[in-house]
């Protein structure tokens, strides 16, 4: 028996006086456990130790206060692991509203779910005041018992913890690079999205929509769900993505509802396809006509939106979020908070990347980010397309332009075979390249991008945010020729061990 895997007469005996109790949490990892959740644990280890005179090994090899924070935050009271079952038990002091214990080990299930093996995922919920005991079991809440509860335990079990070799794409999907697993159901709503979806599908006809959301809160996700919904209720509609997506032929063929890209439908015959629905994602990227073209359209429209990931002046001009302010009721506008696809670490690197000024933020490690240095582009390249072949890189840059009258290329890329923000807005990828070179610089401590051009007609840093978040395991940034940036980004990597950044 491993320290941290605890035997529940053990800890129950270390109870007995608080320098041992201190010990005993210190020696098995568990001394930033509330105190609060200790006695609730305490309360249900002695109702199980009556239970297990004719069955000692049920009280062994339980794990407390285990925690998941790549890409999805969650917390775990009690966890047993064997080799056919997963045991998870909540513990609660008092009794909290029934819909929060079943929205909490709804989620539980899902992620233990995502484990391999295939195993039988048990769920209960253990109120320590009443001495309760409620069961998750076919997506149905019910109160149980403690007998119950006991003989769930497997005899069996183990100490390694499968958790903490979970990664975030096994259990967040984005619509767009993982079709596959959403058609299969392998996704998971929260309580918020899920009553967006609940309360859209059920409004009247002809009442507008607005889910506004950060990148990362699942807005696709919830207009995806809508999508199942709807085919559910034998609705015609149409799913709109508010950029390009290379892939649209692909998503397209393969759901059952209609689908395309903003480049593949013309806005001005909406009319004429009688869709009761149009669902509009990105739709900050609409433009002006085309918004007022949806307007003119006899569809509930359901839009997406996302001011922060406008990619160009006209976009931020034009304001789509801000109309939809002016235009929706407001019981039928949505504000996704929380995040579903949350990483500290990434999330606290891209604020100091952006601006080093940035308070409230705490050093951390950085473990998906490395970079690195080369004095030319041409010593770099062969580099680069062996890691694109190697290690399946996604190189992303600030998005070049051609010129109208000349079709000349302005900005243009540092290597001609890496895609922009256009082209991954809404995706997720495993591994990003970000090639980097003079024309990034620090201002201000604010990161500036400088084009170089009287006229660029795109937003440079969004672009690049565009890039940086789109990353799902590994953010490899290639300096070229740009040793201050370089040793900015050293700093920012190493901020928690040097501690003076």
């Amino acid at each position: 028996m491993k320290s941290g895997v605890i035997n529940l007469e053990t800890y129950v005996q270390s109870f007995k006086e608080s320098q041992i109790l201190d010990a005993y949490k210190r020696i098995n990892r568990i001394n930033d456990i509330k105190e609060s959740e200790c006695n609730d644990l305490e309360v249900l280890a002695n109702e199980l130790i009556k239970l297990s005179s004719l069955n000692k090994k049920k009280l062994f090899g339980f794990q407390l206060d285990i925690s998941v924070g790549t890409g999805f935050q969650e917390q775990f009271d009690l966890l047993r692991f064997s080799n056919e079952a997963i045991l998870n038990i909540e513990l609660k002091s008092q009794i909290i509203p029934l819909k929060e214990i079943q929205d909490q080990l709804d989620r539980h299930n899902y992620l233990l779910g995502c484990l391999p093996g295939n195993k039988k995922v048990i769920l209960y919920t253990f109120i320590s005041s009443e001495k309760k005991v409620y069961v998750f079991k076919d997506e149905e809440l019910r109160e149980s018992t403690l007998e119950e509860l006991f003989n769930s335990i497997p005899d069996d079990y183990y100490e390694e913890n499968p958790l903490l070799n979970l990664k975030s794409e096994d259990f967040i999907i984005s619509p767009y690079s993982d079709i596959d697993r959403y058609l299969n159901a392998r996704y998971f709503l929260n309580s918020e999205q899920k009553k967006i979806v609940r309360e859209v599908t059920s409004k009247p006809s002809g009442e507008h929509v607005m889910i506004k959301g950060g990148a990362g809160t699942g807005k696709s996700l919830v207009l995806f769900d809508l999508a199942n919904k709807l085919t559910e209720k034998g609705k015609p509609f149409l799913l709109v993505f508010c950029s390009t997506l290379k892939s649209h032929n692909k998503i397209n063929s393969k759901v059952n509802f209609s689908f395309t890209d903003i480049l593949n439908i013309d806005f001005t015959k909406l009319n004429l396809l009688n869709y009761d629905y149009i669902l509009l994602d990105e739709s900050q990227r609409l433009w002006k006509a085309k918004y007022e073209s949806l307007l003119e359209t006899k569809s509930t429209l359901i839009f997406a939106v996302d001011k922060a990931q406008t990619l160009q002046p006209g976009e931020e001009q034009t304001n789509i979020e801000g109309k939809l302010d002016n235009l929706i009721i407001n019981k039928n506008k949505y504000n996704l908070k929380e995040k579903v696809r949350t990483d500290i670490s990434l999330s606290t690197f891209i604020h100091k990347l952006f601006n080093k000024s940035r308070s409230g933020l705490q050093p951390i490690n950085f473990p998906k980010v490395n970079a690195v240095y080369f004095d030319r582009k041409s010593e770099a390249e062969e580099f680069v397309k062996n890691l694109i072949v190697i290690e399946e890189y996604v190189s992303i840059e600030v998005p070049q332009y051609k010129t109208r009258s000349t079709g000349s290329i302005k900005n243009q890329k540092i290597f001609p075979f890496s895609t922009d923000g256009f082209n991954v807005i809404g995706r997720e990828f495993d591994n990003v390249l970000i090639p980097i070179d003079d024309r990034v610089q620090y201002v201000s401590n604010e990161l500036k991008f400088n084009h170089g051009e009287n006229y660029y007609p795109y937003l440079a840093l969004n672009g690049l945010f565009q890039a940086i978040t789109r990353v799902k395991n590994n953010l490899l940034f290639l300096v070229i020729g740009n040793v201050e940036i370089y040793k900015e980004i050293q700093k920012l990597i190493t901020w928690e061990n040097d501690k003076n950044y």
